[in-house]
């Protein structure tokens, strides 16, 4: 798994940037390192000031939308391909799903001249301008305070069952004050001749744990403010949130007079999804995905960014009540629906009953509401069935909980996404330390 400044240095701008210095400008270029290149002093200055929000506030408005929310409105509003600001509608008409596979709302599939359209508009699409740093910057202030950021953490925690998503957005909100910096450097280096920033259409393939920070905020907003023009991607659960807040964009982009060919968001099916990739190789693609998935998208689009899952390990030398508290957060956060969970722990002389101990506390939730109005972020959702396997074990404590311990780690393993499962490693203490 990437940190998350690896993927933005990999993926959302830099990606975009090709260096165009002629030789006699190489050696100002290793005398003036750009502020945007990692660990240089300029990174690093770029990181003072960061911004702070009402935590309260945003929890606050959350849960009130979510209580007020009206779930035939995702029936009436289906998620569908907008082009140029304007919907496409007529074609085949679905059903979306949630993150455990419940049926939430509807969609409508773009008709294969629909796909021809947007694949048009990708091909033959250039921005009116390059710098909507002030346009986008403003909108980014908009969708992330109330009351917009109740109703897209809401969203969120409604299609994917985020418990947190409160959290995120503290932290988009952080990062994208830095991200910005580093952004303005680019520009600046464009303007004075040193890089060339790509502008070819981005894809973004959504992910559902982080699509407020590393979607809306990181792959799509960075890029447009530069001029990058970004294309969407239906997904086949968990849709329905990241189609809310691209029509929320929408909306800002129409207000502040940015092109609305500069966001498209496209409701597809995979055979329309590998024509147009394969139709648009130039064009960047950033995927937060299984590494199956940035495999098979990479043969068709070459310049794809992909941060990729676990299994994660945690190991510590010894146990204390911090590390038991530390491991049960870890392994169950978000019902093990976020990419730093942990899946594999290494406890020196832990034992089964150590186990129980650990995950006793794990509280069970009917509704993501319980864990928003209890500033939780670590319950298991009820009303779900885990098989792992003969070699796991239910907790006594927590049946939905499974285990599986040795004395060696195990040779393979697989992640598990959104169920309450670890493996623990229980070396005695004189083996721990002797390897």
């Amino acid at each position: 798994l990437k940190p998350f400044w690896l993927e933005f240095l990999l993926s959302p701008i830099a990606q975009s940037c090709t260096t165009t210095l002629p030789a006699s400008q190489q050696a100002m270029a290793v005398a003036t390192t750009p502020a945007y290149n990692f660990a240089s002093k300029g990174y690093q200055s770029l990181f003072a000031g960061q911004p702070s929000c009402d935590s309260d506030a945003l929890r606050a408005g959350t849960i009130e939308y979510v209580k007020n929310f009206d779930e035939k409105s995702w029936y009436n509003n289906p998620v569908r391909t907008i082009l140029m600001g304007k919907s496409l509608v007529g074609g085949k008409e679905q059903k979306t799903v949630d993150a455990f596979g419940k049926e939430n709302g509807a969609q409508v599939v773009a008709t294969d001249a629909q796909a021809e359209e947007v694949l048009h508009h990708i091909r033959t699409y250039r921005p009116p301008k390059v710098d909507y740093r002030a346009e986008m910057r403003r909108i980014d202030q908009r969708i992330l305070s109330m009351p917009l950021a109740g109703e897209i953490i809401g969203n969120q925690a409604l299609d994917f069952g985020k418990q947190d998503g409160i959290t995120e957005v503290v932290e988009a909100l952080e990062a994208n004050a830095v991200e910005q910096r580093i952004n303005d450097a680019l520009f600046e280096d464009e303007v004075n001749g040193n890089v060339k920033i790509g502008r070819f259409p981005a894809f973004i393939g959504c992910v559902s744990n982080f699509s407020n920070f590393l979607d809306l905020s990181r792959k799509v907003m960075r890029n447009m403010e530069l001029g990058v023009p970004v294309v969407v991607l239906s997904r086949n659960n968990t849709t329905q949130h990241m189609f809310r807040w691209s029509l929320l964009l929408l909306d800002l982009m129409k207000k502040e007079g940015v092109d609305l060919g500069m966001l498209t968001y496209f409701s597809c099916d995979r055979k329309q999804k590998t024509k147009i990739f394969q139709a648009c190789p130039e064009s960047p693609a950033y995927f937060t995905c299984s590494r199956e998935v940035a495999e098979s998208v990479k043969k068709d689009l070459p310049k794809i960014m992909s941060s990729t899952g676990g299994p994660n390990t945690m190991v510590t030398t010894s146990f204390t009540p911090e590390v038991s508290t530390a491991l049960r957060y870890s392994a169950m956060i978000e019902n093990k629906g976020q990419c730093t969970a942990m899946r594999h722990c290494v406890v020196p002389d832990c034992t089964e009953d150590m186990v129980d101990q650990i995950f006793k506390p794990t509280p069970v939730i009917n509704h993501v509401l319980e864990s928003l109005e209890a500033k939780g972020f670590a319950g298991i959702y009820a009303g779900h069935k885990y098989e792992c396997g003969p070699d796991y074990k239910s907790l006594p404590s927590q049946p939905m909980i499974q285990f599986r311990m040795a004395s060696r780690p195990p040779s393979e393993i697989d992640e598990k996404w959104r169920e309450p499962v670890v493996d623990i490693t229980a070396p005695s203490s004189q083996d721990f330390r002797s390897e």
